[in-house]
């Protein structure tokens, strides 16, 4: 019986020196984060609930601190570029302690019981967010980054993206709000010099102009087989946007390499006046 009682004391202590050592890992790595947290909450605290918040400026000064802290956030396959850090749901839950979900259909009430459905929500107060797969992986994406614009730029308890990137810039029914989540977003996974700089290498130019060359240098066609295909500038955009190859050279399209719809990274390379267009 002595000698149970001691095999058990002895179990204990090691049990019990086991424990202390992982509690002290525990809190080693949670203080090796306080400068992560700090910083996320400081951003927080200079953009959220201000108006006309400079958002490229947020998103600029949220990726350098995710770079910066990206050994701390990834502890496996850590990221090598920049390209890398851009995603909406791994910030959600290892920075700002959301819970995350990406399944099934999710609506929200609204006037006379109705439901409507939605592509994502959030709910600020108890930390969830969750973001519809019905639908295509490149609108979760934009939805989840939507979501993290509310996040860190709004005060509302409980808000939702149910308009798709594809036709915000035609509704001036849409609210300020939800805007400037789409502008985060867009901002967020397009990142102005990243986006140019994959721009350059893909079309071996700083700005694309339509000409005899340049169409030349897709698969060989003339000017007025493009044009024909292109009749807008938004076509133009969409083709560049789309396109897997240019000069012989075979590469990832920038829509799938940024991780957005077709339509999104159109509409990002005539904000930043990457082509020229001339009927």
């Amino acid at each position: 019986m002595v000698s149970r009682v001691n095999d058990l004391d002895s179990d204990y202590k090691k049990l019990n020196k086991l424990a202390e050592a992982k509690m002290e890992i525990l809190n080693q790595e949670f203080k090796s984060k306080i400068p992560l947290f700090e910083g996320i909450n400081n951003l927080i605290k200079k953009y959220k609930g201000k108006t006309n918040p400079n958002i490229e400026e947020c998103v600029s000064e949220l990726q350098n601190l995710i770079w910066e802290n990206r050994y701390l956030i990834w502890k496996k396959n850590m990221p090598q570029n920049h390209l890398e850090i851009l995603k909406p749901n791994i910030l959600f839950k290892k920075t700002l302690g959301y819970d995350y979900f990406s399944s099934g259909k999710y609506g929200v009430p609204v006037e006379k019981d109705e439901i409507v459905e939605v592509a994502g929500v959030i709910d600020q107060p108890n930390k969830l967010v969750m973001i519809s797969d019905k639908f295509p992986s490149e609108v979760q994406n934009f939805t989840a980054a939507h979501e993290l614009g509310h996040s860190i730029l709004h005060e509302q308890s409980i808000l939702h993206r149910d308009i798709p990137i594809d036709s915000i810039e035609n509704d001036r029914s849409y609210n300020k709000i939800e805007k400037e989540a789409d502008k985060f977003a867009s901002f967020f996974l397009m990142p102005t010099k990243l986006l140019k700089k994959e721009f350059k290498i893909n079309f071996l130019s700083e700005i694309f102009e339509l000409d005899e060359g340049s169409a030349f240098n897709f698969g060989g066609k003339s000017l007025p087989d493009i044009k024909k295909e292109c009749k807008t500038l938004r076509q133009l955009t969409r083709k560049l946007a789309s396109s897997k190859s240019f000069s012989g050279n075979r590469f990832d399209s920038l829509s799938n390499k940024f991780g957005v719809s077709v339509e999104a990274m159109a509409i990002r390379l005539e904000e930043l006046n990457l082509v020229k267009y001339y009927r």
